[in-house]
């Protein structure tokens, strides 16, 4: 079921096509992505869009070693993609199809992750060992972060399709649709780049289909009022304050596009109870006069 009236599942995909307006070569400067920095105020120049092999169309991002950079104990050299309004970690999907050529201790430990540039850190990523094992990055252990193994291995020149899905600090990974790990972020808040990245020593990837999804992306309505809602958890009350117009109507939707809960509306202060309600991100539909106004909350 999907929501008709302006908002829902909003989706970009990334295949390095030339109908998306890529061309063999370089990936630094292409609709948004930028390389590693070389040290001399340029970016490196081998990270490049190939028709080498993909996992769908004709072309496919592929990383591979830097000869003028060092090898690393991080993850450090790859194509990295700077979203043009940051995503909100509320409810995302990010995925790529992501193919690595070997697994030698000489040979490629490389990671997806999702960056808050602001910070200068990773919110969280995925990594993929060269001794075959899948960790992520989430928060725990004696310091606060820690870098666990899934349980899950990967087999060198495979495609997989790999997948963080976020709501809120809560994340779960998959690999080919099938939840490895849950955990929580390192940090909440919003997705301002995903970095595909390696450690510069022998080997290559290749990068397919990266898709984000961003599952409660809002399409607000023009509104002229001004109002304010606050949610209070300890009570489980919504409250809404219009300061021109009564409010006429609320609709309340889970991530899955159903409507759990309509109420009518008479006054310029509202308090609605969301009890009933089961823990989650919520969008809310709301009618202000002959306008409308569309927000999310998260119940705890």
């Amino acid at each position: 079921m999907t929501i008709a009236f302006g908002f829902g599942l909003t989706a970009q995909n990334i295949s390095f096509e030339t109908s998306e307006n890529y061309t063999l070569g370089n990936i630094d400067g292409q609709n948004n992505w930028i390389t590693t920095e070389d040290g001399a105020g340029g970016f490196i120049q081998n990270q490049v869009v190939t028709d080498e092999a993909s996992s769908e169309g004709s072309y496919s991002l592929k990383l591979t070693q830097e000869p003028d950079l060092p090898g690393s104990l991080d993850a450090y050299v790859g194509g990295f993609y700077n979203y043009s309004t940051p995503v909100s970690m509320e409810a995302a999907e990010i995925s790529a199809d992501i193919f690595i050529d070997d697994q030698n201790p000489q040979h490629f430990n490389f990671l997806m992750g999702l960056v808050d540039l602001q910070g200068e850190r990773y919110r969280t990523y995925i990594n993929f060992f060269f001794d075959g094992s899948i960790n992520v990055f989430v928060k725990g252990g004696p310091t606060g972060i820690q870098l666990v193994y899934t349980g899950h291995n990967w087999e060198k020149e495979t495609w997989y399709n790999v997948k963080i899905e976020t709501i809120g600090e809560n994340l779960k990974f998959y690999i080919n649709e099938e939840v490895i790990y849950e955990g929580i972020a390192i940090s909440e808040g919003l997705i301002d780049q995903v970095r595909f990245a390696h450690d510069n020593y022998e080997g290559f990837a290749y990068i397919d289909n990266f898709t984000t999804s961003d599952v409660l992306a809002v399409a607000d309505f023009n509104v002229d009022e001004d109002f304010t809602h606050f949610y209070n958890k300890d009570s489980k009350i919504l409250t809404l304050k219009s300061q021109n117009k009564e409010f006429t109507n609320i609709s309340v939707f889970n991530i899955l596009g159903q409507n759990v809960l309509t109420e009518n509306l008479t006054k310029k202060s509202e308090r609605v109870d969301m009890a009933n309600l089961i823990s989650g991100v919520y969008i809310v539909k709301l009618n202000i006069g002959n306008a409308s106004k569309t927000f999310k909350f998260l119940k705890q």
